[in-house]
């Protein structure tokens, strides 16, 4: 704590307020700005959503997930400074955005172990027995992208109702 190092970082930390420049925004309060910017992550979140389809490639649905944790974490740190009210509806969205990331990464596993799999596979042509088991983890992989694309679509419907993101128009 006394070294140079320490000391130099202190006196920066203590310049950056001084030098930042605020913008307008930054006047505004809590309560008015913080649902603006949640909503800018719902944005490209539904945008996301909207262009699946049923022929959707894996990295679509994983770009999915991706929108839906900053969605979800951007809102839970909001959320208690937005007042009990939008709080608790910010909490909500949070949940909501946080069943589908963990839908979309149980589907992703899969994914990704259906792949390894494949490749495995792939290394031993000649391994019948392998292959075979090879083949069926595969297919069981295949099964659960299927179940968590259903439990997706239920879970996105639940988060995409009016009454769950209408606190983002603050």
């Amino acid at each position: 704590m006394k070294s140079d190092r320490y000391v130099a970082l202190l006196e920066r930390l203590i310049e950056v307020p001084r030098a930042s420049v605020l913008s307008a925004e930054a006047s505004e309060p809590c309560r008015t700005a913080l649902p603006r910017l949640v909503s800018e992550t719902w944005q490209p979140l539904a945008d996301a959503v909207q262009e699946l389809n049923e022929k959707a490639s894996d990295d679509r649905y994983h770009e999915v997930r991706i929108h839906a944790k900053r969605a979800r974490y951007i809102a839970e740190a909001a959320a208690p400074w937005l007042g009990r009210q939008a709080g608790r509806d910010a909490d909500r969205f949070a949940r909501h955005a946080e069943e589908v990331q963990n839908v979309l990464g149980e589907r992703q596993d899969s994914v990704v172990m259906r792949q390894a799999l494949l490749e495995e596979a792939a290394k031993r042509p000649r391994d019948g027995l392998f292959n075979l088991a090879a083949g069926r983890l595969v297919e069981r992989q295949e099964q659960s992208i299927a179940a968590c694309d259903k439990q997706f679509r239920e879970v996105w419907r639940a988060m995409n109702r009016k009454k769950i993101r209408a606190w983002l128009n603050g």
